[in-house]
């Protein structure tokens, strides 16, 4: 089952997580569930 999370984060850690997954190729989304199928 899938559900939606909604965080509150300083500006300077959402922009580096976004980096994060950008370089993996992956979505922010599929990092933090950690899961390999998506």
């Amino acid at each position: 089952m899938i559900t939606k999370l909604t965080l509150s984060i300083e500006k300077t850690v959402m922009e580096k997580a976004k980096k994060y997954a950008q370089k993996r190729h992956k979505s922010l989304s599929n990092i933090i569930a950690n899961d390999e199928s998506c």
